[in-house]
């Protein structure tokens, strides 16, 4: 009996379950033929006005010498250079630090617009020239104050006999840069020890002689390549013939490597020294051309003058890569 009751109980609860079973299936059926209600919900949605950013140029400061008699890597400022600038908001300048140079009467200088308030995107622009005449370096030199970047290409510079090449790295942000040097010269790219892992401290100049990277090149050009912090490069030629300084120059950045590029402006004078002259020389004008990667390039250069439409002369030019075997 007690076995018989034992099986009703469990009878009950098999057919409890299945009971229970029967109505959770008739409840999903019962949910499938239902019909949902219907919600519409507006995305959230808020208007916003930018902030407009305020707008910093560097100017890379007064002209250098390199060796003042107590080291030949030493590097002294040889006056400041005269500074114009023009923007559409208050001009806030402020210098930078010259750990590299003995003297900082002609550090560089950051303007910056400030932006506080204003409706419109700040414009500005700057540019600084100054006139030398030291025994070593004479001349008159104007270059435009420019924007920091992490890629620049530097089309300038020789280190032979004579010639003094400096580049200079500004770095007008707020955190150290680390910046590498790729450098080509006519024997294509150099395998230059030291010109990687250079740190540019924030707010300050660090200062390369190109001597040290590439001595005896005939004519250079400088890839700089700058991660964490941004600098703005300038690089410095300047050149002596014998006891004579035969002029100094500042030379900004230059457009990347193209297809095609435009050299407005360039002054063509003393043809007759450029008669059967070889290699570079910085008493002629001249085009400097680089294909940096490892094909050649045929490169076809058309000179057009100012008071012409037509075509004045026009040249073709194979350039062979500059491919470094030895470089790491």
């Amino acid at each position: 009996m007690a076995n018989s009751r034992a099986i009703a109980r469990g009878g009950v609860r098999v057919l409890a379950g299945v009971v229970g079973t029967a109505v959770a299936v008739a409840a999903l059926v019962g949910a499938a033929v239902v019909p949902l209600p219907a919600f519409t919900v507006n995305p959230p949605s808020k208007t916003v006005s930018p902030v407009p950013a305020n707008q910093q140029r560097v100017c890379p400061g007064g002209l250098l010498e390199l060796g003042d008699g107590s080291a030949a890597s030493s590097l002294t400022s040889i006056g400041a250079a005269s500074t114009k600038t023009e923007a559409t908001t208050q001009v806030v300048t402020k210098s930078l630090a010259t750990p590299s140079v003995h003297s900082d009467d002609g550090a560089p200088r950051t303007i910056s617009t400030n932006s506080t308030g204003a409706a419109q995107r700040p414009l500005i622009a700057g540019a600084q020239s100054q006139t030398a005449s030291s025994a070593d370096t004479a001349g008159l030199v104007a270059v435009a104050c420019g924007e920091a970047t992490s890629d620049s290409w530097l089309v300038a510079g020789a280190t032979t006999l004579g010639a003094t090449s400096l580049v200079m790295l500004n770095n007008p942000t707020a955190v150290d840069a680390t910046v590498d040097l790729t450098v080509y010269t006519e024997a294509g790219r150099a395998d230059a020890a030291g010109s990687t892992g250079l740190i540019v401290r924030a707010k300050s100049q660090l200062v390369v002689p190109l001597t040290g990277l590439v001595p005896n090149a005939q004519a250079s050009v400088v890839h700089v390549q700058a991660s964490g912090g941004s600098v703005y490069a300038v690089l410095q030629q300047s050149a002596v013939s014998g006891l004579a300084p035969q002029g100094v120059d500042l030379v900004a950045p230059t457009a990347e490597p193209a297809t095609s590029l435009v050299i407005p402006g360039m002054t063509v004078k003393n043809l007759g020294k450029a008669a059967g002259a070889d290699g570079a020389s910085n008493q002629i004008p001249a085009v400097r051309l680089l294909a940096p990667g490892t094909s050649a390039a045929h490169v076809t250069v058309t000179a057009t003058s100012e008071s012409a439409a037509s075509v004045q002369a026009t040249s073709r030019i194979t350039l062979q890569g500059a491919p470094c075997a030895r470089c790491r």
